[in-house]
């Protein structure tokens, strides 16, 4: 597979049906079992049989994602939002995407088009306030994660939320504890243990900056 010439190479070999819907969902089959490579060959036959949806090529956005190939991914991404403008799981979907490239300001832009569309959608806000924070925007990622957990209350991600506000000036040692307090009246009965004081590090570490995240 030719990472970056993500619409050609398609292989047929032993890929034979003619419908797209098919190929698709042997694409879904098998990333879920565990082979994006064999994923990725059926997305991009579904592709060439049905060039104008933009579902095959999400998938195979997030096919390639999987096996690192993040630029090629960005293609596959770009072209299927050229043909689905409002696809809000392909904005989500390359905002991430972006993110792992360190491409902040650009998938800061995808994320917030994606909650635009879907204004609910926990994990568009979850990696928006996860660039905030590589942006060094420590008051909107803290903002971002504490929307996070109106929407979907979870242990890892208060865990995020007490690192980020060990960053935030205005958040004094009393409040950072008393955050601390509030996780463990949440989530201790659940069997979580407390998350390590990484609050010590923040607070001797100074702010954050683009390069931390």
């Amino acid at each position: 597979i030719r990472p970056r010439d993500w619409s050609s190479d398609v292989c047929s070999s032993d890929l034979t049906p003619s419908d797209a819907d098919a190929l698709n969902d042997l694409g879904i089959a098998n990333k879920a079992a565990g082979d994006p490579r064999l994923g990725i060959r059926a997305y991009r036959r579904a592709h060439a049989v049905a060039t104008t949806d933009p579902g095959p090529l999400n998938n195979l956005g997030n096919a390639l994602a999987a096996i690192g190939e993040r630029e090629a991914a960005s293609g596959a991404f770009t072209e299927a939002l050229r043909l689905a403008p409002g696809l809000v799981e392909g904005h989500q979907n390359y905002g991430d995407n972006l993110r792992f490239l360190k491409r902040y300001d650009e998938a800061s832009t995808s994320l917030r088009r994606a909650l635009a569309l879907r204004p609910e959608m926990t994990h568009a806000h979850m990696s928006l306030a996860s660039v905030a924070l590589a942006l060094g925007e420590v008051p909107a990622a803290i903002a971002g994660y504490r929307r996070v957990l109106a929407l979907a209350p979870s242990a890892s991600l208060h865990s995020d939320l007490l690192f980020t506000l060990t960053y935030d000036d205005a958040t004094t040692n009393d409040a950072l504890f008393e955050e601390h307090r509030r996780w463990a009246r949440r989530y201790a009965g659940e069997g979580k243990s407390i998350p390590a004081k990484r609050w010590a590090r923040g607070r001797a570490g100074g702010k954050i900056g683009r390069a931390h995240v």
